[in-house]
């Protein structure tokens, strides 16, 4: 999930990034929430709690802590999470990379949802989050979906179950197929063939034993003996490229 942080005094300008990144992570089927902070002052007061946000939208011209001062504070519990400045002036940018900021956009800018959109774009490629959405023709109507969204597919009597993650919880979807073509398809997109029935998203795995997973909804599923090895090499394998 994407936790995102907009500091900004300017209620307009708070808004209407709000509802460019909604639409954004709505359209590309990410979970993510939100959080609105009307001043530096009241962002750092978070302290190390800062540090739960992987995307902050920051305005440099606040009133008591500026853009720049909070950071720097936010800097010094966390070194990983994505400063987008969003401001009405330029002549700050060169101090943004002092606190390694990952884009710089001007508020007035007529391109302002794009060039937001392309940060968020940019995030995701690092994150190696997928931003596709596939096409399936389910025997309940055909579907778009974020493969993100794919808890598992499941094989059962010539039929293939995906069990989707919703806003709802998880719905099953049905098509006729083999799962051995889902397996080469999605492979390296972050799927492991952990029986000869089941096809599960290394996303949503929460720990791997001998003969079984543990998925994050506390679902467990079976592992086979003889793919075990594969299975934990390739767990280990995704979690080191996240």
């Amino acid at each position: 999930m994407f936790k995102i942080a907009i500091c900004d005094n300017d209620e307009f300008y708070s808004n209407k990034i709000n509802s460019i990144v909604s639409d954004y992570m709505k359209e590309h089927q990410l979970e993510y929430d939100i959080d609105i902070y009307n001043s530096g002052d009241e962002f750092v007061r978070l302290g190390i709690n800062m540090s739960q946000y992987n995307i902050i939208f920051l305005d440099i011209e606040m009133d008591g802590l500026n853009g720049i001062q909070t950071a720097q504070m936010l800097r010094e519990y966390c070194s990983d999470s994505f400063i987008i400045f969003v401001t009405a002036y330029a002549e700050y940018s060169l101090q943004g990379y002092s606190v390694d900021t990952l884009r710089y956009i001007i508020k007035n800018n007529s391109m302002l949802k794009e060039a937001i959109e392309e940060s968020l774009n940019t995030i995701c490629k690092k994150l190696k989050y997928n931003l596709k959405l596939y096409t399936y023709d389910f025997k309940e109507g055909i579907q778009k979906i974020n493969l993100e969204k794919i808890f598992y597919i499941e094989s059962m009597s010539h039929n293939l179950i995906f069990h989707i993650l919703t806003e709802q919880g998880e719905e099953l979807y049905t098509l006729r197929g083999s799962l051995k073509d889902y397996d080469a398809e999605y492979s390296d997109r972050g799927f492991v063939r952990i029986h000869q029935s089941f096809l599960v998203n290394c996303r949503y795995i929460k720990k791997i034993k001998y003969n079984y997973i543990l998925l994050k909804n506390d679902k467990e599923l079976p592992v086979s003996k003889a793919k075990y090895k594969a299975v934990k090499q390739k767990y280990i394998s995704y979690k080191g490229n996240i």
